[in-house]
């Protein structure tokens, strides 16, 4: 995988390891937050943990964009079934990605190149497609999903997200 920025040097993009499941962690917490550190967990967290961060395995795939040697962003990949998934489930065909940059990162355009250099991950492994969830009120994320080419599927009331797939073909 291959550094983008304006200095080569500053921004880094690797293929998640084993290694990076803290990180993933932490950034698990910061979907769940919207990266607000006084916003309380949602009381699914505990639960969601499960699925997004105890059953994500590296082979499953995933990103993590580093600044200096720092990890500051992951988006990782998560296959799934129609008995176990995420809440951007669409079929078992699609990984789902969950996707977070640590706080004071946001707004740099790094999001969108990690969420790209994902999806080159996922179409290199033979994939599809991935699909997302984006919950309600999340419009400025759900509109650079749209730019870089997510389709909404549908709304999933229960969950009050939309669903959204990038498709390869």
């Amino acid at each position: 995988m291959t550094s983008e920025s304006a200095t080569p040097e500053q921004f880094t993009f690797r293929r998640a390891v084993e290694a990076d499941r803290p990180f993933i962690h932490k950034m698990n917490e910061e979907t769940d937050t919207w990266g607000d550190p006084d916003r309380e967990f949602s009381e699914t967290f505990d639960e969601d943990t499960v699925f997004y961060v105890d059953g994500w395995t590296e082979g499953q795939g995933g990103v993590i964009v580093e600044e200096n040697g720092e990890a500051i962003g992951a988006a990782w990949l998560l296959d799934s079934s129609a008995d176990n998934h995420g809440y951007g489930y669409v079929s078992e065909e699609y990984p789902e990605v969950a996707i977070a940059m640590a706080p004071g990162n946001t707004g740099k355009g790094l999001g969108t190149k990690l969420m790209q250099a994902v999806l080159d991950q996922a179409k290199a492994d033979g994939k599809p497609g991935v699909s997302l969830c984006v919950v309600f009120g999340n419009d400025r994320a759900k509109h650079v999903y749209e730019k870089i080419g997510y389709v909404d599927k549908g709304v999933d009331e229960a969950e009050h997200a939309h669903v959204m797939l990038y498709t390869f073909d």
